[in-house]
């Protein structure tokens, strides 16, 4: 029943955009993009008129909430989701200070932990359901994001598997997916359509 029903949380650029316009190109696929900006948002509209958009902050518990919330009851339910909101700014350690620390961990890592909290109690009742993260092979080298990002995305792959534990017996899958920042794109997608 809700097979097709698609989520990405995520900004309508990037790898976000990517992973969205592939499933809005299969056949009865429903899709929906949040982000906190909705010019990009209303661009992407524009290109993709059947897309459903949602202006939210995934750092704010409250604007998760309302965003899933709206997002399960106007596709009937959300059967995917795939998270790749994030941010970095690459500074050495001393020169992090603690708004950038906060900041990044709250969009990496708590608006991760908020989406999948406000989404899994719908998945629970239904029995069924993924969650695809788009991790960083940094949060295992330490290199490429600076430290805040860093510690994020570790924080991700910690979530994940006491997650699988948890989740994992009402038929949900949770899996982090770590592309270098080499990847190409297209492979990246690949491995989350398979």
């Amino acid at each position: 029943m809700f097979k097709n029903q698609f989520s990405s949380l995520a900004e309508p650029k990037g790898i976000g955009k990517e992973i969205a316009e592939r499933f809005l190109k299969k056949e009865g696929h429903q899709v929906a993009v949040s982000d906190i900006d909705e010019k990009g948002l209303s661009l992407l509209k524009t290109q993709y008129p059947q897309l459903l958009t949602f202006q939210a902050d995934v750092s704010s518990w409250e604007s998760v909430q309302q965003m899933i919330s709206a997002a399960e009851r106007e596709l009937g339910g959300i059967a995917h989701l795939v998270y790749s909101a994030g941010m970095t700014k690459s500074l050495p350690f001393l020169e992090v200070d603690f708004s950038l620390w906060k900041k990044t961990l709250a969009v990496n890592l708590y608006g991760l932990y908020y989406c999948i909290k406000a989404l899994a109690p719908y998945m629970c009742e239904r029995q069924e359901g993924s969650v695809v993260i788009i991790g960083s092979g940094s949060a295992i080298t330490g290199s490429g994001g600076g430290i805040q990002y860093y510690a994020s995305k570790a924080g991700a792959f910690g979530l994940m598997r006491s997650l699988v534990k948890e989740l994992g017996s009402h038929q949900i899958r949770i899996n982090v997916i770590a592309p270098p920042a080499s990847l190409n794109l297209k492979c990246l997608i690949r491995s989350i359509l398979l």
